[in-house]
């Protein structure tokens, strides 16, 4: 069952998309003066970091539900003739 059973599931992705460009924002306007104090050598490496950490996050503790949510998703409003 989802956690928001909403009629359309692609509405649920306002939240992920507004966090997203908010961290855009956050990352454009710190990096100049970031990189102005400390080089931005160490800005890569914080910024290759968190993909590493992410990718064994997700290998480690997530769980997989392909299987689990089965239910048709019905018809998305796409006709081709």
């Amino acid at each position: 069952m989802a956690l928001l059973d909403l009629p359309d599931p692609d509405s649920g992705l306002a939240v992920p998309g507004f966090a997203l460009w908010f961290a855009n924002v956050g990352v454009s306007v710190a990096f100049p003066a970031r990189a102005a104090i400390s080089g931005v050598v160490p800005i890569y490496l914080g910024y290759a970091t968190f993909p590493v950490l992410s990718f064994w996050f997700v290998r480690a503790l997530v769980c997989e539900t392909a299987a689990a949510n089965s239910r048709p998703r019905g018809d998305v409003g796409l006709t081709i003739k």
